[in-house]
């Protein structure tokens, strides 16, 4: 069985876009403009692995208690061409989900998250995303958040919002919608702080992996909309991937990681 791909948007339906053309996606707009060379971003090379662990509301309802969490293993398995374009692959498996892997492409000169594939019990199929325009990507399969911002993020560390029109496929690669995501960067508050650091705690070792992050103290605070779904993220210099990922529904925890070298 091939896990469901839901893409939830805010654009005009595809009978409006039928009716009255579609708009043509926008490079984004910050309302803090700034040189991208000023800016972090993560930096990974084939070998890299980190674990992330997760919890989501039982029957995707907010009200409903968490679920128990579920680790998630993150590997950089290596640098290929798509599209002419350079990418990091990075591999995504759990043991709590036998039979499931995820392959996702991040282009190399700025992490923009282009392209993916899952498998389940041997059939795939496509994750197809607009690869042509930047901008955040909003992605979830089997429980796993994968949205992802737009880099890099400021430094030093400062306000910023910005907003970027997307295409949104189907698996088959038929446009369906046009919507606006937005990104909104800040300082990390304490709230977010305690929900992230509440759970590390939960129940369950870290993977083994040369670092533990518990530790590690988040630097922005990045909010991500794409007009139907909010996810706010933690991140800190130096750490592969997001210390802590929030919604209504889903929070995803870095606990541990290790460089290729190491």
């Amino acid at each position: 069985m091939v896990v469901a791909l839901q893409l939830h948007c805010t654009g005009r339906s595809p009978a409006e876009q039928a009716q009255n053309g579609p708009k043509s996606p926008s490079h984004g707009k910050s309302t803090s403009p700034r040189d991208a060379a000023s800016g972090w971003c993560p930096k990974w090379r084939p070998g890299d692995t980190w674990f992330l662990r997760v919890r989501h509301r039982l029957f995707s309802h907010p009200k409903r208690p968490w679920s128990a969490p579920s680790d998630w293993r993150f590997r950089v398995q290596k640098d290929e061409r798509w599209e002419d374009h350079m990418c990091h692959v990075v591999l995504v498996d759990s043991s709590n989900s036998p039979g499931l892997s995820i392959k996702l492409l991040f282009r190399a000169t700025d992490l923009q998250l282009v392209h993916g594939t899952v498998t389940d019990d041997r059939e795939s199929a496509p994750i197809v995303l607009d690869a042509e325009h930047p901008g955040p990507e909003f992605v979830e399969v089997a429980n796993v958040p994968l949205a992802w911002p737009h880099w890099p993020l400021p430094l030093p560390a400062d306000s910023s919002a910005s907003v970027f029109r997307k295409n949104l496929f189907s698996s088959v690669g038929n446009l369906v919608a046009i919507a606006d995501h937005q990104q909104r960067i800040s300082t990390p508050e304490e709230k977010t702080i305690a929900e992230w650091q509440s759970l590390q705690k939960t129940a369950g070792r870290p993977p083994v992996a040369k670092h533990a992050v518990s530790d590690a103290r988040p630097v922005w605070s990045v909010a991500l909309s794409d007009g139907t779904k909010t996810s706010t993220q933690l991140w800190a210099p130096r750490v592969p991937w997001y210390l802590f990922m929030a919604s209504d529904w889903i929070q995803g925890s870095l606990i541990s990681f290790r460089r290729s070298q190491e």
